[in-house]
Parts: structure tokens; C-alpha cells; sequence
């Protein structure tokens, strides 16, 4: 599912590059904003159909863009993606009041920011009918978003564990044949 307009706010000139490269390889058009209050004012201008926000920036933090994004009526209902290095359970729980959709801890595989963008469009695509004006976000998708980053960092874990075990079963596999090689080179 591509072809949305994403903004990158994040004053990281490496992994702006990265996350750039890779939402557009997935067909995405990017913008990126390096403060907060330049992310904040492209927000507004251009409408795009996520943000993906970090929380450590200069001239407004991504905690005062989340704030004012939500308090914005034309910028209400656009999902928030906060990819940043704070990870402790007040940060997700704050992230969660704001109404972000989804919380990642950096260091953040591309591929995961990736996977989140896809599954927040996706859910937008199919939660919201055609040509619709977004709908600030009420008590009861609040209260529904609370669950989201625990359910996020849970997936993530179920998908780490997956890898592990596979990784296991190839390694095994691969090994299995060399207990009897070693026999044979012992005897």
C-alpha cells in the first residue's frame, strides 16, 4: 500500500536518510522536517497522511508538536508514528494521552518503521470512508490507543522471538550434519 505523503520529523540527519530511503522505496512520498517547528508548520501546509515524529528535537520537542497537532482541528486526525530514543513506560503512557498511534523505540530497524507506517495507513484506509475530514480524536480512541503501544511492543517482541527461533532451526540444521563429521575425524 503506497502513495501516501509522510512527514519525517527528525533532526538526525542518518536516520532521516534511512527512513527516508526506505519509505520511499515502499512507494511513499516523503517530507522531512529537521525541528519541531518546521514539522509543526509543513503539518499544517501540507496535510500529509502520517507523521512520523521524534521526541528529542530542536525549537519545539515532539511531545509540543504531538500537543498541538491534536489541538489543531485540520491536523487532528492525522496518525502520529513517534520514533524515538525515550523509551520508558510514562513516555509510552504520554504518548498514548497525546493520541499517537504508535510508539517505536530507537534504534528502529527500517523495516519495522516501515511495517508500522503500512499498518496505520491500512487501518486508516479501511476505518474511514472515502473523501471523510478527520475526527479529533474522542475519550473512546483514547482509551483504545492506551492498549496500542503494548500491543506494538508485544508484536515486536513475538516478531524478535520468531527470528530467534528460526535462526536457531537454521543454525541446528546446519549443524546437525557435523557432530557425525567430528565423529568420523575422531575415530
Amino acid at each position: 500500500m503506497g502513495g501516501s505523503t509522510i512527514l519525517l520529523i527528525e533532526d538526525n540527519p542518518d536516520n532521516a536518510t534511512i527512513y527516508t530511503l526506505c519509505l520511499e522505496h515502499s512507494g511513499h512520498r516523503v517530507l522531512h522536517a529537521a525541528d519541531g517547528g518546521k514539522g509543526l508548520q509543513m503539518a499544517r501546509e501540507a496535510a500529509p497522511d502520517l507523521i512520523v515524529l521524534d521526541v528529542s528535537l530542536p525549537v519545539l520537542s515532539g511531545w509540543e508538536v504531538a500537543e498541538a497537532l491534536r489541538a489543531d482541528v485540520a491536523t487532528a486526525g492525522i496518525p502520529i508514528v513517534l520514533c524515538t530514543a525515550h523509551d520508558s513506560v510514562a513516555d509510552r503512557a504520554r504518548a498514548a494521552r497525546l493520541g499517537c498511534e504508535a510508539y517505536l523505540a530507537k534504534p528502529c530497524a527500517p523495516r519495522t518503521l516501515v511495517a508500522e507506517v503500512e499498518e496505520r495507513l491500512a487501518s486508516r484506509r479501511s476505518t474511514s470512508p472515502p473523501d471523510a475530514v478527520p475526527v479529533v480524536p474522542g475519550r473512546r480512541r483514547r482509551r483504545a490507543a492506551l492498549a496500542l503501544p503494548l500491543l506494538t511492543a508485544a508484536s515486536c517482541l513475538g516478531l524478535y522471538s520468531m527470528r530467534r527461533r528460526a535462526a536457531r532451526r537454521r543454525t541446528s540444521s546446519r549443524l546437525g550434519a557435523l557432530p557425525s563429521l567430528a565423529v568420523v575425524g575422531m575415530a
